[in-house]
């Protein structure tokens, strides 16, 4: 997939990862396929193996997004009231334990994220 239009993001191929640089913040971020190599890229301000398995939300905002994904169980944290979430499935989840609420003292290294 290549976007056609972008007015922020530019996108460049590697044989095992992908560069995407936001001209808006300067960020640059390394996205690698799994089980290959990180490709060591020291200036960028994110590295990242991709498919995502694990992610954390500060806001309800994206939730939808990863459902139409279908990665809905890669959802492992929300950083707030699982009252604000209005998906019925991803409530489901967390009343299983398998998305959990971490409203204060999280950060991305916290160990949910990792299970």
């Amino acid at each position: 997939f290549e976007p056609s239009y972008s007015e922020y993001f530019n996108i460049t191929y590697h044989k095992t990862y992908k560069i995407i640089r936001n001209s808006y913040t300067g960020d640059k971020i390394v996205a690698y396929q799994c089980g290959t190599p990180d490709p060591n890229i020291t200036d960028a301000d994110m590295v990242v193996s991709i498919p995502i398995t694990r992610a954390g939300f500060t806001t309800t905002t994206y939730i939808p997004w990863f459902e139409l994904l279908g990665e809905r169980t890669s959802v492992k944290a929300y950083t707030s009231s699982f009252s604000y979430v209005t998906s019925a499935c991803l409530n489901e989840l967390h009343d299983k334990g398998e998305t959990i609420s971490v409203a204060s003292g999280w950060s991305y290294n916290n160990t949910q994220l990792k299970n």
